[in-house]
């Protein structure tokens, strides 16, 4: 199965997210129901008791967030941006709860998640590097720079098993873990 570990958002920051003016063609844009906040991405293995039982001792407190502007990877604006998404005001206690789900995972040896740390929430991705792309989602950006949301407070992560579909990904929860620190 192929897992990842990640936040889940609430209904309205969602909505907020979906009805960003200035979408364009050229871009497949996240369904809001699958917008979520990744922590780690594990990818295909079977060792998922492994991972729900040293998940289980993730010990965090609750965390307050909120949507802070948009952005996109690469951040070099001299490649074509290949993802686009909505920043987080986020407390130092985001990246400690990063750090520990990594802790935990790593007597199991997983393959390393060589990406640093960089929470957001996807919105979109580019595939296609066109320049009518380019420029579409530039005017995107500059268009939603300023976007924000109220905070929101995170109780809990969730490990979620990720199917690839031709329609696109399909995540189901496999465990909720707590934030009760």
């Amino acid at each position: 199965m192929r897992l990842f570990i990640a936040i889940d958002i609430p209904d309205p920051v969602k909505t907020t997210l979906a009805a960003l003016p200035g979408r364009f063609d050229g871009a497949r844009w996240v369904n809001p129901a699958q917008m979520h906040v990744t922590l780690r991405f594990i990818g295909e293995t079977d060792r998922a008791d492994e991972i729900q039982a040293a998940l289980a001792v993730v010990n965090s407190a609750p965390l307050e967030l909120a949507i802070a502007g948009v952005g996109r990877f690469p951040h070099s604006s001299r490649m074509p941006p290949r993802v686009l998404w909505a920043g987080l005001k986020a407390p130092d206690t985001l990246a400690s709860l990063h750090e520990s789900i990594n802790a935990a995972l790593a007597p199991l040896y997983l393959p390393p998640d060589d990406l640093p740390f960089s929470p957001h929430v996807t919105l979109a991705r580019t595939p296609n590097a066109s320049a009518a792309t380019v420029e579409a989602a530039q005017r995107f950006l500059a268009l939603n720079a300023n976007v924000s949301s109220a905070p929101f407070l995170v109780t809990a992560f969730t490990l979620y098993e990720s199917t690839l579909t031709p329609s696109g990904p399909m995540y189901t929860p496999v465990a909720v873990y707590q934030l009760n620190h």
